[in-house]
């Protein structure tokens, strides 16, 4: 699932830089206490008729935020905030089978709980929080290991017998920590302005933020592997609700991600980003429904970014692949063409920018400590391989530098940035001539247009379809008589994944980037899609959901010279 991710939990702000360079330095306080704590588990007596413990590590994540929000002319600015948290990757068996190894019809509903560690940079505090967790964390792994044994021995074979824990090597690797400015001053007075401009009748909220993180993670084991990388993330947005006749909310939101604040926009940038946006939420507000839809589709940039995140991205994560409860659409498509050969796609979590933009799933080192890899998941429209942790799969015994996780989960393999490339790109008015071309042979009166996403979801399991459902925000009628074009809304985008990579005919020539957060079984990690305009043979469109309330039966207050608060 990806989102554009408005107002989640500041710890999870984080992986937004630019080009790291790894120096030779001193640890810090924390890595002192981490490594000392680490040597005292390896060498604490275990109990011989227990399961080995043959690999331990700790990752620490420290979060800095600032913010700045602005609501109907009412400035909220919390103080500074740090937050730190420590997870315990505890592996008890052996590299072969042990306590990671998932459950095959068995469900866990629980959550992990989140282990605090002191902020202050105090030797002896910091060694009784981070023993603690190695105790808890050790502890729950042998009761893993437990249920691992027992459910293997009742269930059939699987169909990837491959090992649990890949045996890539420890690396050492530790970035500087850099403070984070404080950005308030210069943009209080442009967002109260652009607060301002989004004061309309018919507009349900409206807010201006700004948001700074500086997020540093450490990832140490016992075999040696030493860590440490800070990040740096400053989000400026815009966004506005507004509720139509039918009851349903239309809600624009307009960001731009950057690692360092000079790529920000200059503050009299969001008071035009909000003039814009409130006339664009208005005239969706009273844009005609969307009827259901089976027809050829232009996915414009950051739709096509999307799209291709939920309809292959989790797919090709490779852990999923030995999963018995997982769908494997692609486990068996090593060398097969699966979509148009204009189309390549692969994941760089070590690229820091495209074009002018900043991505937001860049880093260097993934959360289990491992360098980032470009990897080609298709290449000319034949799929080629799979984004990977350190869970190994048939065919792909190594990590590639993929796993990924919150601050409280255990890392699996996930996606980063995510870009569409092609070698015989079709400019864009070649796709719209192409796009009436398709409709008309499909007896259609209008095709589809989708210039701006939401986000989107999508089930990869058996238990469900193998579907998914990409929300789309602004979308047109493109009528094939030459009328203008109609903007509509309720838009859901929905499909299977085979059927729809299928249906690619063309790609554009106008990349855009999405920049969002990605949940999943690892938590939610921020990421980022770019993709040139796409053209879909064919693609269903589905109503979207909406509140059954009618609108607000009550107007707005007014100040005292009659002006909307």
């Amino acid at each position: 699932m990806i989102r554009a991710a408005v107002g989640l939990s500041p710890v999870l702000m984080f992986l937004l830089s630019s080009g790291l360079t790894a120096r030779a330095e001193t640890p810090d306080t924390v890595a002192v206490a981490i490594i000392e704590e680490l040597a005292r588990a390896r060498a604490a007596p275990r109990d011989p008729s227990a399961a080995p413990l043959y690999w331990l590590g700790l990752r620490v994540t420290e979060d800095l935020r600032r913010s700045l929000i602005v609501t109907d002319g009412v400035v909220m600015e919390p103080p500074a905030r740090v937050s730190r948290f420590a997870k315990v990757e505890a592996r008890v068996g052996s590299p072969a089978i042990d306590n990671t190894h998932t459950l095959r019809e068995h469900y866990d509903w629980s959550f992990p709980s989140p282990v605090s560690v002191p902020i202050e940079d105090e030797l002896w505090p910091l060694r009784v929080a981070f023993w603690d967790a190695l105790e808890k964390g050790v502890r729950g792994a042998l009761e893993e290991y437990q249920k691992v044994v027992a459910n293997r021995s009742v269930r059939v074979a699987e169909t990837d017998g491959s090992p649990d824990f890949s045996s890539d090597p420890p690396h050492v690797a530790l970035f500087p920590r850099r403070p984070l400015p404080d950005l308030s001053a210069r943009y209080r007075e442009a967002m109260l302005e652009a607060s301002a401009r989004l004061d309309d009748p018919a507009i349900y909220t409206g807010v201006v933020g700004l948001s700074g993180d500086a997020v540093t993670r450490w990832v140490y084991d016992m075999a040696g592997g030493q860590v440490r990388q800070t990040w740096h993330a400053h989000r400026a947005w815009v966004t506005a609700t507004a509720i139509a006749s039918d009851g349903m909310r239309v809600s624009l939101y307009r960001w731009i991600d950057a690692s360092v604040p000079e790529r920000l926009p200059e503050p009299n940038e969001l008071v035009a980003w909000a003039s814009a946006l409130r006339d664009d939420v208005l005239a969706l507000r009273a844009a005609p429904l969307a009827e259901p839809y089976s027809g050829p589709v232009l996915l414009r940039g950051r739709a096509a970014a999307v799209f291709m995140h939920e309809v292959i991205g989790h797919r090709a994560e490779g852990h999923r692949q030995k999963d018995e409860a997982e769908g494997a659409t692609f486990r068996d498509a090593v060398g097969r063409i699966v979509t148009t050969t204009a189309l390549t796609l692969v994941d760089d979590p070590g690229l820091s920018r495209y074009g002018d933009h900043d991505l937001a799933g860049h880093y260097a080192y993934d959360d289990e400590g491992q360098p980032a890899r470009r990897t080609v998941i298709i290449e000319d429209g034949v799929f080629r391989g799979f984004m990977m942790g350190r869970s190994p799969i048939a065919g792909f015994p190594m990590s590639n530098g993929h796993g990924r996780a919150d601050a409280y989960e255990r890392p699996v393999a996930r996606m980063a940035n995510t870009i569409v490339e092609t070698r015989t790109p079709t400019p864009l008015r070649e796709l719209r001539e192409r796009l009436i071309s398709e409709a008309r042979a499909q007896g259609l009166p209008h095709a589809l247009m989708v210039d701006e996403i939401d986000g989107g979801f999508t089930l990869t399991g058996r238990t469900f379809p193998n579907s998914f459902n990409v929300t789309a925000t602004t979308a047109w009628h493109v009528y094939v008589d030459g009328r203008p074009d109609e903007l509509v809304r309720g838009v859901d985008l929905i499909g299977t994944p085979i059927q729809a990579l299928r249906a690619i005919t063309h790609v554009g020539d106008d990349p855009e980037i999405f920049s969002g957060w990605c949940g999943a079984e690892s938590g939610a990690v921020p990421v980022a899609s770019v993709s040139p305009s796409l053209l879909i043979q064919r693609l269903e469109l589905q109503r979207k959901d909406k509140e059954q309330a009618r609108p607000p039966l009550l107007s707005r207050p007014e100040d005292a010279d009659g002006g909307q608060q």
